[in-house]
Formats: C-alpha cells, structure tokens, sequence
C-alpha cells in the first residue's frame, strides 16, 4: 500500500508541476497584438496621382525637347484669324429678299444675272429654300455628292458642259441645302529623282 501511495504521490507532484511550468509558460508569454496599417486616405491617394502626373509630364517634356513638330502641330499653333459669316459667304438678293450661301455654292453666274450677287439696300435675308422658291425664274440648283464638295471626285463633265448654255444662276446642293464645292484634287505623282 506504501508503493500504491508513493506512487500516486508522485503521479499528483508530477501532474503538478506540469501543469505549474505550463501556467508559468503562459504567464512569461506577452500576448501578441496584431499590428495595423493605416488605410489610404482620398488626400492620399490624390498625393500619389498628382505625383504621377508630374512625372509623366516632365518626362514628356523631355521626350519632346529634340522632336520637331508634325505639319498638323504647326497648323494647330497659328493663331486662328477670326471670320464672320459674310467672309464665308456669298449674298444673293433680288426683290427685296437676299439669302447668304456659302462660298463657292455658286458654281455658274450668267452676266445677265451678276447683278443679284452681293447683298442691295433695304434686303430682307430668307432661307435658302424660301429664296429659291420665290426666284425660280433666275435661280437653279444643281446636287452634288459629299466627294464632289469636298473636291475628291469630278463632278460630271455632261453637267459642267450644260452651265455653258444656262441661262439661270446655278447653286451647287448637297442634301437640298447650298454647299461649297471646293476645286478637284489632283493628286500629286511622285517625280523622278535624276543625278
């Protein structure tokens, strides 16, 4: 019985102190706190993209410090020359009524008719489809596409050959409305170089 008591004496000491060296083990440890970042603000973020965009401008400027610039550039930097609408335009007037159509929508002027070109005292401007209602008799139209007005296809040689014998004011159209018909582009054949 003595060994049975020892034995469980023994047994409880150990048992003991296990379970002391473990709660000393967890009183020695400091608990760990998780660590926190802080989160982007919006001033931040802001901050990070203005810095960027410095540096993407400055490293443009130095891109094109040595660059010559394209025709498009040189055209885009000239100061633009202001124009008004009757710079644009021609004036038809007859009967006390003119209207305004864009230059070069006059494609034929008879010279009994080149009277009514420019604008008279005393005109009342109209639109273009009311003007040309109440002066049929001197006034016609002729339609022309998006490619003729631009300059990029020849207008017919058959209605270019009928201006010859009208005797009436001949206004190039494109969708019932005047258009100027800019001249034909030829386009530009390459030269031979010779040495």
């Amino acid at each position: 019985m003595r060994t049975a008591i020892h034995s469980t004496l023994r047994f409880a000491a150990l048992v003991a102190a296990v379970l002391t060296g473990a709660s000393a083990a967890q009183a020695q440890e400091t608990p760990v706190k998780p660590v926190f970042r802080n989160a982007a603000t919006h001033e931040d973020l802001v901050e990070v993209a203005r810095k960027e965009a410095e540096e993407k401008a400055k490293q443009q400027m130095h891109d094109n410090a040595f660059r010559k610039p394209t025709p498009e550039e040189i055209e885009q930097a000239k100061p633009q020359e202001p124009t008004s609408l009757l710079a644009v335009s021609d004036v038809l007037c007859s009967n006390g009524l003119a209207t305004m159509v864009p230059k070069r929508s006059v494609l034929h002027i008879p010279k009994a008719h080149a009277g009514r070109i420019g604008m008279r005292e005393g005109a009342r401007f109209v639109s273009y489809q009311e003007f040309a209602e109440q002066n049929r008799s001197w006034l016609a139209s002729t339609p022309v596409s998006r490619k003729q007005a631009e300059g990029n296809k020849p207008m017919a040689e058959a209605v270019i050959k009928s201006f010859e014998k009208e005797t009436r004011v001949i206004v190039a159209t494109f969708q019932e409305g005047p258009i100027s018909v800019l001249p034909l582009k030829v386009p530009q054949e390459p030269t031979a170089v010779t040495k």
